[in-house]
């Protein structure tokens, strides 16, 4: 890519950005007047997300998610929110000075102290996105679904319809997608993925921002910041750094709604009102965001929204209910819409009663498990739980365990009424998280899937953390102590943290002064009353080197991306950890705006490696579509034959069900055989074709294929010796 399209890119960006982000002054100014600091910040940030989701879920919902669309939607919604509050500061008046929240004078150590605190975990994060950035992403449920979704909404600018990654059972393609949204509109931006990296070591920062405002009406924002970190800088959510999981901004979400909560209650018992409508309205857009992205999210914020309705003054209830629904609705709602719409029922995983649901064949990457199905098994907790607490929380694992059910029980005995809904919140988290019916994936007594799936229960551990922070440190006297104390597990974890690199210091240090040090710096000038002009000056004096760095960066990441010499190991080995699939994976990265058909978990799990690196290879997993959003495997030569020509396929990826032994021949590979398609590259079991005609579905019953075996995990094989063997593996055929 050259400079100019990287400075198109950025403008672009900046002008998107820049017209939400001064319409979300402009409705911030409308709705809390009297705010100010922080919770400002936080406040806009959520308005600016909401209307650039929102524009997107519309604008794709008829085609249009593209680079004009969104820049048009962008541009008008700016005027728009100017023009409905061009009066915003008449609204401003004494009445509404006693709602602005309060912010005691914190300790002289606390503002320090958070920016120790947020800058050593930028630069730790920072080692996850230069790792991607070297080579590409590769975590599974990156190049399984979450990018190749985001790919998907860039290619076609439709939202509204399913994308079909695999024929598993966890029905991938009806998960809330705000996240891989956004992972779009970055593709829009500079035409290819440069900006998926950054964008979780983005939700981090924000959420540390959230944390401070969780804490600030109570003078405790860096006890709550530095909590939170703990949690957040863990190897639990640190390996999402320069990755695509939705897990970190569902916990942004969730922290951003239980702030604008607190900040807004803690002025209304100040000033003896009820809570305003403004306030209750961005936190069910908050709390909107939160479902629209991870499902996992749905208890506690049911919870939270019904503790918050509950209470609000009997009169009001009505119209809180109405705000929380109307908000929650607008930024969370729409997936679960088009779910109702292709599947009949809003949540296809759960049989509600009369409603249908996906008829899906019941594969998964491991067997399904919850931890509640080891709820009484003492050595699966001794010996399995316990270490991977300690690889995933850090080795003082049970302080972080006992802060986090101190905070929640302290808050339902003695905190204000609000806190205890948050508590309950909290519990329902973890409740909710014990019954996810993967959340100790694995073969029965080996609970592989516990370790990353420990990530759904960091939702609950913010809460409680939170809640830690305003119960424990209540007294001025213990706040420091305790402070001492999550600052000291804090510096553990990152010390002991094995994802340390000497060569990727000075680029987190950059990473680290854009997301920290230059935020902090502006917010200082405008408390100062800098004028617009120094501040500009600043702004653009900081971010040139940043820029030049970030251009030397996208040179580099577009170059080496996917480089099959350059992987990494996978966090899931298998096949696509062998050389044949880096043999695949170097024939993807010389094939250009071709349709590319895949079949076999492997192609699935690792799929997004072949949309090429201009994102212009259209993949999609070769299965039966059924009736209420099914999709199935095709066991049918003749089905076979007759979705790659109604699809327009130029390759077709075949990849093994399952590892069976050495030199099985997928079922898939005898259906290519006898047909108008050539094998261009053999990578031992797995094998890449070359379409080049119609593949007459009518000659299957004339192609005498051997007799076929089903293997575990689904889909078909053939013994590797007698008719039908492998050709010899060869190189690469040509790659069109």
């Amino acid at each position: 890519m050259t400079v100019t399209h990287y400075l198109a890119g950025v403008v672009y960006l900046a002008v998107v950005l820049g017209s939400l982000g001064f319409g979300a002054v402009c409705l911030r100014r409308r709705l809390m007047p009297a705010w100010s600091g922080a919770p400002v910040r936080l406040v806009e940030v959520v308005l600016t997300v909401s209307m650039l989701v929102g524009a997107a879920q519309l604008l794709g919902s008829v085609g249009a998610f593209t680079q004009l669309g969104i820049l048009l939607a962008a541009l008008a919604t700016g005027t728009a929110a100017w023009f409905l509050t061009r009066d915003a500061a008449r609204a401003t008046s004494s009445s509404t000075a006693v709602q602005a929240p309060p912010a005691p004078a914190a300790r002289r150590w606390a503002a320090p102290l958070a920016l120790a605190v947020a800058a050593v975990a930028v630069l730790h994060w920072s080692g996850g996105v230069q790792d991607s950035l070297e080579h590409g992403i590769y975590r599974q449920d990156s190049a399984w679904y979450h990018l190749p979704v985001a790919a998907g909404f860039f290619q076609t600018g439709d939202t509204w319809s399913l994308q079909f990654t695999d024929p598993m059972a966890l029905t991938t393609w009806f998960y809330p997608m705000n996240s891989e949204l956004l992972h779009g509109v970055g593709m829009l931006t500079f035409g290819n993925d440069f900006a998926s990296p950054f964008l979780n070591v983005v939700w981090m920062v924000l959420s540390l921002l959230a944390a401070w405002c969780v804490g600030r009406p109570f003078g405790r924002g860096a006890l709550a910041l530095a909590s939170i970190a703990v949690v957040l800088d863990s190897d639990m959510m640190q390996v999402q750094a320069g990755n695509a999981p939705s897990d970190t901004a569902g916990v942004f979400f969730v922290l951003a709604s239980v702030a604008i909560l607190l900040n807004a209650d803690a002025a209304a018992r100040r000033g003896g009102t009820p809570i305003p409508a403004g306030p209750i309205f961005l936190a069910a857009l908050a709390a909107g965001l939160a479902i629209g992205t991870k499902i996992t999210l749905l208890v506690p914020v049911a919870v939270l929204a019904a503790g918050a309705v509950f209470l609000a003054r009997s009169g009001s209830r009505a119209g809180a209910g109405a705000l929380w629904l109307g908000g929650m609705l607008a930024t969370g709602g729409y997936w679960y819409l088009r779910n109702l719409a292709h599947a009949g029922n809003p949540l296809p995983w759960i049989d509600v009663g009369p409603l249908p649901s996906p008829d899906q064949v019941g594969l998964y990457p491991r067997p399904a498990h919850s931890v509640a199905d080891y709820a009484t098994d003492f050595p699966v907790w001794v010996h399995q739980f316990a270490p991977m607490l300690a690889r995933t929380l850090g080795d003082l694992w049970p302080l972080v365990l006992l802060g986090a059910v101190a905070g929640l029980l302290l808050a339902l005995r003695r905190g204000p009424a609000l806190q205890r809904v948050l508590a309950l919140a909290g519990i329902a988290a973890a409740i909710a998280y014990v019954f996810i019916p993967i959340s100790a994936s694995g073969p029965i007594g080996r609970p592989s899937g516990f370790e990353s799936n420990l990530r759904y229960l960091a939702p609950a551990f913010a809460i409680a953390l939170s809640l830690m922070a305003l119960q424990l440190g209540a007294r001025r006297e213990r706040e420091a102590l305790l402070a001492v104390a999550v600052t000291a597990v804090f510096a553990v974890n990152v010390l002991t943290s094995a994802t340390w690199e000497a060569g990727q210091i000075l680029g987190g240090l950059v990473l680290a002064a854009a997301l920290v040090g230059l935020p902090i710096v502006l917010a200082r000038l405008r408390q100062v009353g800098s004028p617009a002009r120094r501040l500009a000056a600043v702004s653009l004096l900081c971010l040139a080197p940043i820029l030049i760095v970030g251009y030397a960066s996208q040179r580099d990441y577009l170059r080496d991306r996917y480089l099959p010499s350059l992987a990494p190991p996978v966090d899931n080995p298998g096949f696509r950890a062998s050389p044949a699939w880096r043999l695949m994976q170097g024939w993807a990265r010389h094939v250009r705006d071709a349709r590319i058909g895949i079949v076999g978990p492997p192609a699935a799990f690792g799929q997004y490696v072949f949309t090429g690196s201009d994102l212009s290879n259209r993949v999609f997993y070769l299965g039966a579509p059924g009736p209420h959003g099914t999709y199935r495997p095709i066991h049918d030569c003749q089905a076979w034959r007759r979705s790659i020509d109604s699809r327009g396929v130029r390759y077709v990826i075949v990849t093994p069900a399952s590892p069976i032994g050495p030199g099985p021949l997928p079922q898939e590979s005898l259906w290519m055989r006898g047909s108008a398609a050539r094998e261009i590259l053999r990578a031992g079991p797995a094998a890449i074709y070359r379409v080049e005609g119609r593949l007459d579905p009518g000659a299957c019953a004339s192609a005498h294929l051997p007799p076929v075996i089903r293997v575990p995990g689904g889909g078909f094989a053939v013994p590797s010796t007698g008719p039908g063997m492998p050709p010899r593996p060869r190189g690469l055929g040509g790659s069109r």
